[in-house]
């Protein structure tokens, strides 16, 4: 294009095309021009396809634009008889785009050439990555050639579109694993057949995900056109891929129905997959717990690893029509832990630490089971033994912290050096260990320990260290991974972030934004621990607003708001869940309105006095204001004092006694008070902290608390906890005084009893 500058060209030639050719090879791998050019053709809606000439598979960036393309390989010589068959795939897709198997199509429909531009003339741009240049030539059509170009990939259409499924066969499988004996079906190659094999092995060992994420980009083809031709084990992998989205765009939907023709077929691991889908209501299907329990047994008692997983999981804690029945757990553990399957091993361990009256604690059994499952590779089993050690390390630190003089710092040095030593381990552990040892409640407990030292304790530096591996590891991870890991990555991580936003450091957090959460779907997900991931969401919020970067904010905002309306008209109980959208829309309702974005800030001030004023059963006192609310510690201008008083009660002691100071009228008590209370967690007994309210509804908000630590953390508060804290609400109410002070003072009377009855005991 003479006279036209070399940008303005590519974007010429990339939009008058109707299909990109991507030479993918190592250099092209490495190549930023690849992925910017490309981004532009999948925005284009232009169709991409990819062919290999190197043994490599795409690593960031374009391992997620690259995993749902179709591609097709020019590895193995000779390399004319490659590029004659691509030639005739290309011409294919071009004639044919909306051939649900043969369609590269980045968009969520079918392709369709843009009108005025004849179908018997194609165009095709052909991006070549690195120093390899290749001349493909396909008849009638116009192909542009050039050095170090690229491809970002597409969503294939395949799956976007309901299939229609033909009825399955009912022929019993030969096997209780993926090799359902296809027969002499000539479409079959043998190649899937081995890798259905190589998927049941993974699949056993607890690494089916792994080898879904490794394959399935670049196999996934071959194993739809399986599927197509009624192979169970191939119909079952693609649902899988379907389910995460590996290969296809995410659809459960579509997923279900390609598990339910492979149940049809009586697969078990299809069972197992589909059982679950029916426990979360997923796919277009309804929540069905006998369903679930049905497919279950079916899959475990064909010989299932991972339903004889699910089943032992139902008889731990009951599930539909299966009730709890301890023994019976353990004995389908026990068939999966002797099929070798890790997460069985790790159950196993769990319930005989534990223990119940069915099933009596048996510390060496679970021991010996803690280290099956990690030598296995289950990685929670290798972050619990871990988490002995570094527990342990860590509370003989603390106690030589209050030792004085010369014994006392040779004391601490020696347990430092314990903690090092311990923290080696942590260095090879798989991401997933990782996470679970930054999550574990018992670690995060003995580091409170230390709290009190000094900021340059060497302890708090090997646990920032600790965070930043954990960070680097989930950035690099698939973004399979990453989504299944999100909650639980927020709260391993909300400490350390925290710490960043008090020093200001907000480029840093920008950067944990771009490296790890950018680009994830992050919405209301029912069965997840939302209020973790909200506060770190209003962490990144203000360090991008502050960065300069207000679009990326205000699309967080706009999440966190969307998410917060669905979450809420779901789950009003949720407290938790409250407390985080409250700071969330008070912390970046200041910053918006210092942007002049008074429109924005005020939705948000709307949003959290709400939830404030709501837990006192006064939600419409703030719609009388709307529009006009204040700032959390601010002192609203022109109000009438009456109503003033009303937003003061909630505000810090500094805006209480300014408004004392200029105002005789009385502030509403709105105290709140913590309280530590002992809750079972499985069978081990943790402290977690509640919160007491005054007013009317003080009592149901702390139901609320009891129900969330439930749902969300596996808590169980005692009955006779509640019942005394009912007692103190209704004795509350029928005296008028407040819930929380008669709460604080019944508390101290039962310690100063307590105390009466040890100094009795003791004489």
């Amino acid at each position: 294009m003479p006279g036209a500058s070399w940008p303005k060209a590519i974007v010429t030639a990339i939009s008058e095309s109707q299909a990109m050719v991507l030479v993918f090879s190592k250099s092209s791998n490495d190549s930023e021009h690849v992925q910017r050019e490309v981004e532009l053709a999948i925005k284009r809606g232009i169709t991409v396809i990819p062919l290999r000439i190197e043994d490599c598979v795409p690593e960031g960036e374009l391992e997620f634009f690259l995993s749902s393309a179709h591609w097709m390989d020019a590895i193995t010589p000779p390399l004319e008889r490659h590029l004659q068959q691509f030639g005739s795939k290309v011409r294919a897709i071009l004639e044919h785009p909306s051939d649900p198997i043969a369609a590269l199509s980045p968009s969520s429909t079918s392709w369709v050439a843009p009108p005025g531009k004849p179908a018997s003339r194609h165009r095709v741009l052909l991006m070549v990555g690195g120093a390899a240049l290749l001349a493909v030539i396909v008849a009638g059509t116009w192909i542009t050639i050039r050095g170090w170009g690229g491809a970002k990939g597409s969503s294939p259409v395949a799956g976007n579109e309901p299939l229609t499924l033909e009825p399955a066969g009912s022929d019993p499988l030969k096997t209780a694993g993926m090799t359902d004996d296809p027969g002499q079906d000539s479409s079959i190659d043998p190649q899937t057949i081995a890798e259905m094999d190589d998927y049941s092995e993974q699949r056993r060992k607890g690494l089916g995900e792994a080898y879904l994420l490794r394959r399935g980009p670049i196999r996934f083809r071959a194993w739809l056109q399986a599927a197509d031709a009624g192979y169970a084990g191939a119909q079952f992998t693609v649902g899988m891929l379907y389910w995460d989205g590996i290969g296809f765009s995410q659809s459960k939907k579509v997923a279900v129905e390609w598990l339910q023709r492979a149940a049809d077929q009586n697969l078990p691991a299809a069972m197992t997959a589909l059982g679950y889908a029916y426990d979360l209501g997923s796919g277009g299907l309804l929540v069905d717990h006998d369903a679930f329990a049905a497919f279950t047994i079916a899959a475990a008692e064909g010989g299932d690893v991972v339903g004889m997983q699910n089943l032992g999981w139902s008889y731990r804690y009951g599930s539909g029509t299966i009730a709890k029945d301890w023994r019976q757990a353990v004995e389908w553990y026990e068939r999966a832990a002797d099929l070798g399957y890790p997460a069985a091993m790790l159950a196993l361990a769990q319930m005989y630490k534990a223990g119940n009256e069915d099933l009596p604690a048996d510390p060496g059994l679970a021991q010996s089971w803690f280290e099956r499952a990690a030598e296995a590779g289950n990685p929670y089993a290798q972050a619990s033994l871990f988490g002995e050690s570094f527990n342990a390390a860590i509370i003989t630190y603390a106690g030589t912290l209050s030792a004085e003089g010369e014994s006392g710092d040779r004391s601490a040095a020696g347990a430092l050096s314990d903690i090092e030593s311990v923290v080696e381990r942590y260095q090879g552990l798989r991401f997933e260990a990782q996470l679970s040892i930054m999550s574990d409640w018992q670690i995060k407990i003995a580091l409170t320990t230390i709290e009190g030292a000094q900021d340059g304790d060497p302890v708090k530096a090997i646990l920032e260290r600790m965070t930043e591996q954990l960070i680097e590891q989930y950035a690099s991870s698939h973004r399979v991974v990453r989504q299944r890991t999100l909650y639980t990555f927020a709260g391993a991580t909300l400490g350390t972030l925290k710490r960043i936003q008090e020093a200001e450091r907000w480029h840093d957090i920008a950067e944990f934004w771009d490296s790890t959460l950018r680009g994830l779907s992050i919405g209301y997900d029912p069965p997840n621990d939302i209020e973790t991931l909200v506060r770190v969401l209003k962490i990144c919020t203000l360090a991008l607003y502050n960065d300069g970067r207000r679009d990326q904010a205000a699309e967080i905002v706009d999440t966190v708001t969307a998410m917060q309306d669905e979450h809420l008209r779901d789950r009003p109980w949720d407290w938790y869940a409250k407390e985080a959208y409250t700071g969330f829309g008070f912390e970046v309702a200041k910053v918006t309105a210092l942007l002049g974005d008074r429109a924005r800030s005020q939705d948000l001030l709307y949003r959290s006095w709400s939830l404030l004023f709501g837990r006192y059963g006064q939600a419409e006192f703030v719609q009388q204001h709307k529009g006009a609310l204040p700032q959390r510690h601010e002192l609203p201008e022109g109000m009438p004092d009456e109503d003033t008083a009303k937003f003061v009660r909630f505000m810090n002691d500094e805006t209480r006694e300014a408004f004392k100071a200029k105002s005789s009228v009385e502030i509403p008590s709105g105290s709140m008070k913590k309280f530590t209370i002992p809750t079972d967690f499985g069978g081990t007994t943790a402290p977690f902290d509640f919160y007491v309210l005054s007013g009317p509804r003080g009592y149901l908000e702390l139901q609320d608390q009891f129900r969330w630590v439930n749902e969300y953390r596996g808590g169980v508060v005692p009955e006779d906890v509640k019942a005394s804290f009912r007692k103190l609400f209704d004795l509350a109410m029928r005296n008028d005084v407040s819930f929380p002070d008669l709460c604080v003072y019944a508390l101290d009377a039962a310690i100063a009893e307590e105390g009466k009855e040890d100094e009795s005991g003791s004489d």
